[in-house]
């Protein structure tokens, strides 16, 4: 099972830490449309699990730092975040909602 988090959560996390990786698997078009200031865009089309843990210098088993994956409204969030776990990598939340709820929350985009 995949752990769900609020938006405006992610946020606050963000506010509190600023090292908050959000990844938003919309396809580019959507991404350049509207999009969380400090999200990293890998669109789940061609979305590879090892490839970006190699990227971001985590270690699946190692590293535990979270992930918190969105998309317009929550479901190729959730689907990306089972490919991270089906790698190995464990610490994955979907943002509940997508960018529908962002925009609905108020959050900041840039």
């Amino acid at each position: 099972m995949i752990a769900e988090i609020q938006p405006h959560e992610v946020h606050a996390r963000y506010q509190r830490e600023a090292a908050v990786l959000l990844i938003d698997v919309r396809e580019a078009e959507e991404f350049a449309n509207a999009a969380a200031p400090y999200a990293r865009t890998y669109p789940l089309s061609a979305l590879n699990p090892v490839e970006i843990l190699s990227e971001l210098q985590l270690n699946p088993g190692v590293d535990q730092v979270p992930l918190y994956f969105i998309c317009a409204g929550g479901v190729r969030s959730h689907r990306a975040a089972e490919l991270f776990r089906a790698a190995g990598y464990t610490a994955v939340y979907n943002v509940s909602g997508g960018m529908y709820r962002w925009f609905q929350q108020g959050l900041p985009l840039r």
